[in-house]
């Protein structure tokens, strides 16, 4: 019985879907995918090498199949192949299935990718329309020559007007930018207005 995954990438010039089909006994038992950014330069060999790197960076003994089946020849592939084989301690064939059952159960993987690339570029565009109009009406509310490219924001907090802290987020083309917030202690506050202040 197939104890395989079946690994399908799909790809354009600036990110890859891939889809994962955990084949057990015979029968399809998981199915999984996440999006890769593509490096400068990607070939469709280098970033199946990139997903599987990825699938089987923490895989344990139990979760390396015997086989895994691409949908496009990685780099490598014999080097890979023998770094799975260790970590399961037995032989494991990486190849891309020419023919039969496997093939066809390979062309779905590489469509349900194709499917996945297209679903999550549809919602990133969506996104950046939706963005786009709430910072246009922003500008317009508050009169802004431009519609603002960066967005910060000072909230303060207190227990009881003592412990007082006051916190930074801040957005860039309306995304949250987490590697910019901050948090700020006041000393000697007055008032909301001149703790705001003070962190600015």
């Amino acid at each position: 019985d197939t104890f395989a995954d079946v690994v399908g990438l799909h790809h354009d010039d600036l990110q890859s879907a891939v889809q994962v089909f955990s084949v057990r006994g015979g029968r399809i038992v998981g199915q999984r995918g996440f999006i890769m950014e593509n490096p400068v330069d990607a070939t469709s060999e280098s970033l199946m090498t990139d997903a599987l790197m990825h699938i089987y960076a923490t895989a344990t003994k139990e979760e390396i199949p015997g086989e895994v089946l691409a949908s496009h020849e990685p780099e490598s592939a014999a080097s890979l192949a023998e770094l799975l084989g260790v970590i399961r301690q037995t032989q494991i064939s990486v190849r891309v299935p020419a023919r039969g059952d496997k093939r066809l159960l390979m062309e779905t993987v590489i469509n349900n990718a194709g499917q996945s690339l297209g679903l999550h570029k549809t919602k990133r565009s969506a996104d950046l329309v939706t963005r786009s109009k709430a910072l246009a009406e922003m500008q317009e509310a508050i009169g802004l020559p431009d519609a603002p490219l960066r967005i910060e924001c000072i909230d303060v907090s207190h227990i009881s007007g003592s412990n007082v802290v006051a916190s930074l987020v801040v957005f860039e083309d309306g995304i949250p930018k987490k590697k910019d917030y901050r948090q700020f202690i006041i000393e000697n506050p007055r008032d909301d207005t001149a703790s705001i202040a003070q962190v600015v």
